[in-house]
């Protein structure tokens, strides 16, 4: 069972939210048991909190977060060369977003291999993450991460079968929280407004789909 902690700060003080990750379990797939199914080591993670919050918040336990407490404004799906600001990336995730992440040590022709995978209009987000935490206990990061809402696989390398697989069972999946809401039209970096005032909650607007 997978157990959220938020605690809220006054004063302007950042959100933590710490959301304790499961044993991994194989992904439905049409080859499990014959050892190539390419989303057998996904880790999914429940009931996770979705408030809105207009602070910045601390995601200590998984990096990227596979949801949790985000911005009222969503970051546009895109390719970005530059970090993007995480409280806002998890907010697309609701939303049906995958977000593929990697880090510095990952060179120059894997992300090439990462970013052709986003086509205009795509519910994806391709960007750049200084440092993951998404290894079990014991095991070591991995340099890419695929995350959706409730679900992550690192790889080791920019595997595109893998990666495929991953947005056809995740992409815009029917059981996010806001399944149809729009990775467009939201924020881009350049856009974001200043996280360092309060931290309190933000007015959530009408859910979709729930």
């Amino acid at each position: 069972m997978v157990v959220a902690l938020l605690i809220l700060l006054g004063g302007g003080g950042a959100v933590a939210f710490f959301l304790l990750r499961d044993d991994p379990e194989p992904a439905p797939g049409p080859d499990v048991g014959l050892g190539n199914d390419p989303l057998a080591d996904v880790r999914e993670y429940t009931d996770i909190d979705r408030q809105h919050y207009s602070g910045t918040i601390d995601y200590p336990e998984v990096l990227p977060p596979p949801g949790g407490p985000h911005n009222a404004l969503w970051l546009d799906c895109g390719v970005y060369t530059s970090e993007v600001p995480t409280e806002f990336a998890v907010h697309s995730l609701e939303h049906g977003a995958v977000w593929i992440t990697y880090e510095p040590s990952v060179g120059s022709a894997e992300v090439e291999e990462l970013t052709s995978h986003y086509t205009p209009g795509d519910y994806l987000i391709v960007s750049p993450f200084t440092e993951h935490d998404n290894g079990l206990a014991g095991e070591p990061n991995q340099p890419i991460a695929l995350t959706a809402w409730g679900a992550q696989l690192g790889l080791d390398e920019a595997d595109a079968g893998t990666i495929d697989a991953f947005l056809s069972e995740y992409q815009e999946h029917p059981s996010v929280p806001e399944p149809g809401g729009p990775c467009s039209s939201g924020v881009t970096p350049d856009m974001v407004p200043d996280l360092d005032g309060s931290s309190e909650q933000a007015p959530a607007p009408e859910l979709v789909g729930r």
